[in-house]
């Protein structure tokens, strides 16, 4: 029954669910390899991190587009050498998100759920206690584990 769905749903772990294959990128990566994997890849957020794999920030595809030429949606030619230059000259700290919310393998969904619904942010790194990144976790993956529980139980 739906009750049984929701209760099973609210005692799942940020663990449980999170993203575990991160293409992530070093601190010292220029945007153009940062641009070249958002092209390539299907996702929306790249964790930066330290050599250690400490979490230094999150870039999301909004935050590449952003800092962009303000001509680059007219297409005008001065903006691709713009952006060029840009992405040939910065390196992922210059962009990323350094003040992050970020949540444990053991914090529960539901709290992952208020962060999203009050904090207006898609993506939440999953941090060990020395802050290396364990996995994002992002509203996506919390439809992808209600779906597997109503699916797999029984209505």
């Amino acid at each position: 029954n739906i009750k049984s769905i929701i209760v099973e749903f609210l005692n799942l772990c940020a663990k449980d669910d999170m993203t575990e294959e991160l293409i992530t990128v070093s601190e010292h990566t220029i945007l153009h390899e940062v641009k070249r994997i958002f092209d390539k890849n299907n996702i929306h957020h790249i964790p930066v991190i330290k050599d250690d794999m400490t979490l230094v920030g999150i870039i999301s595809s909004c935050d590449l587009k952003l800092m962009m030429d303000w001509g680059t949606k007219f297409e005008l030619e001065r903006s691709d050498f713009i952006n060029e230059q840009i992405l040939h000259s910065q390196n992922a700290t210059a962009i990323c998100s350094k003040d992050l919310f970020t949540v444990s393998p053991e914090t529960a969904i539901s709290f992952c759920y208020e962060i999203f619904k009050t904090k207006n942010i898609r993506a939440l790194p999953v941090v060990n206690k020395e802050f290396h990144i364990e996995g994002i976790v992002t509203p996506l993956d919390l439809v992808k584990a209600l779906l597997k529980i109503s699916f797999v139980s029984p209505l």
